[in-house]
C-alpha cells in the first residue's frame, strides 16, 4: 500500500490561516481510501471529532510519494528526494506559475490548476480540478431550501476581467426575466484566539481556516437560485505561436481585453485563471452555473463537463445568444441542467474521486519509469 507524505507551508499566524483547498480535498480522499498519509505538519482541524484531518509525521518517517504545494516548495527551497515519487501541486493563480519553469521539472508529476490547451506544458504536467471538499458537501446539504428564486445569483469576489465584461454585457441581458442578486452577505464575526483548537462552533472554525471563505448564508443562496454567474479569469491575446512565452514576451501578449482593439473570440485570445470554488459550489448545489464554454476555450479539466447538460456556457462571447438561450428554459429544463451537473461533479469530483485520479496517474508514471 502506497504511504503519502504531505509538505506544507506552516501556519506563522494563528488569526491569519492560509487556506489549502487542494490539501484538504487529497487528504480527504486518502482517508476514505484508507491510504496511509502524514504531513510536515498538523493542518485542517475538526471540531466534531477535534482531530486534524493531516497529523504531523512521525520521526524519520519516509513515505513511497512525498506531495508537495508548490507555495511551500518555493518558500523553504526544499531538496527533494528523488529516491521516492514527488508531486508537486501547482494550485497558484496566474499564467506563469511554477508549472512553467524548468526548476520543477525536477518533479515525477505536477498537478496543475486552470490548465489551458492553448499552452504547451510538460508531459509531466497534468490537469488539477478545484472539486469538492466535504466542507463544501456537507454546508450545501444543510442549506438545501424547499423553493428556490427566479434569480442570478452575483458572487464575485476579485475583479477579473473576464468578469467586468460579464457585468456590464451579459448580466443586463437577463434582467428583464431574473433578478440579479449582486448582494453580499454580511461577514461572520471572528474573535482572536489562541489556538483553532479552542473553536468549537464548525462554522466559525472553517470561517478561520478558510481565510473568510465560509459562510452557510452563501451556501443557501447558492441553493436559493435558478443559476448563478460563476465567471472567473483572465482573457489574454494568444501568442503567435504555442510556446512557453519568455518574459520579453508576456507583457506584449498580456493586455487587458478591455483595453484592446482586436475582435474579442476564442481565435484571437484564450482564457486562464477559470476554475473557481464557486464553479465547483455551483455544480453541487440546486443551481445552474453559468460561464464560458470550457473546451471552446481551451479549459482541460481530468472529466470535462458538457454544455448545456452539465452546465451553461457562453460560446465566443455572444452574450446575446446565451441570454436568450437561457430566458428560453423552462423551469423543468433548468432543474434537469441542475440536476445533470449534481450527479456529474459527485460521480467525478468527490475528494475519493480525486484521490483515485491521482494515484492512476501516479501508477501510469511508474510504469512508464
Amino acid at each position: 500500500m502506497v504511504r503519502i507524505h504531505f509538505f506544507i507551508p506552516d501556519n506563522p499566524n494563528p488569526l491569519n490561516f492560509r487556506y489549502y483547498h487542494a490539501i484538504v480535498v487529497l487528504a480527504e480522499g486518502l482517508k476514505k481510501e484508507k491510504i496511509e498519509y502524514f504531513g510536515n505538519t498538523d493542518y485542517w482541524y475538526d471540531p466534531i471529532n477535534q482531530e486534524y484531518l493531516i497529523t504531523k509525521a512521525p520521526e524519520k518517517y519516509r513515505a513511497d510519494v512525498n506531495i508537495y504545494l508548490g507555495k511551500c516548495f518555493e518558500e523553504a527551497k526544499i531538496r527533494i528526494d528523488k529516491s521516492r515519487v514527488n508531486i508537486l501541486l501547482d494550485t497558484s493563480d496566474g499564467m506563469f506559475t511554477c508549472s512553467s519553469e524548468k526548476r520543477f521539472m525536477q518533479f515525477d508529476l505536477i498537478f496543475k490548476a486552470h490548465y489551458n490547451s492553448n499552452y504547451n506544458y510538460s508531459e509531466k504536467v497534468k490537469p488539477w480540478p478545484f472539486a469538492l471538499s466535504n466542507r463544501i458537501i456537507d454546508t450545501i446539504d444543510e442549506t438545501r431550501v424547499s423553493k428556490q428564486e427566479d434569480k442570478v445569483l452575483v458572487n464575485f469576489r476579485g475583479g477579473h476581467t473576464l468578469r467586468k465584461l460579464v457585468i456590464a454585457n451579459f448580466h443586463p441581458l437577463l434582467a428583464d426575466k431574473y433578478l440579479i442578486d449582486d448582494s453580499t452577505e454580511v461577514k461572520l464575526k471572528t474573535s482572536d484566539f489562541e489556538r483553532i483548537e479552542n473553536v468549537k462552533d464548525i462554522h466559525k472554525s472553517y470561517l478561520y481556516q478558510t481565510a473568510q471563505r465560509h459562510n452557510p448564508k452563501y451556501f443557501e443562496r447558492l441553493n436559493g437560485a435558478l443559476f448563478t454567474s460563476v465567471f472567473g479569469g483572465f482573457v489574454m491575446l494568444k501568442p503567435i505561436r504555442k510556446y512557453k512565452m519568455r518574459p520579453p514576451f508576456r507583457q506584449l501578449f498580456k493586455h487587458q481585453v478591455l483595453l484592446s482593439g482586436i475582435k474579442i473570440n476564442s481565435k484571437n485570445y484564450f482564457m486562464y485563471q477559470y476554475d473557481s470554488w464557486r464553479f465547483w459550489e455551483s455544480l453541487y448545489a440546486d443551481t445552474v452555473p453559468i460561464h464560458l464554454d470550457f473546451e471552446e476555450w481551451g479549459a482541460v479539466l481530468p472529466v470535462m463537463p458538457v454544455n448545456g447538460v452539465h452546465y451553461i456556457g457562453v460560446k465566443n462571447f455572444d452574450f446575446e445568444a446565451c441570454a436568450e438561450y437561457i430566458k428560453s428554459l423552462s423551469h423543468e429544463q433548468i432543474k434537469q441542467i441542475a440536476e445533470n451537473g449534481k450527479k456529474w461533479v459527485i460521480e467525478n469530483y468527490t475528494p475519493a474521486k480525486v484521490t483515485q485520479y491521482v494515484v492512476e496517474e501516479i501508477n501510469k508514471m511508474k510504469k512508464l519509469k
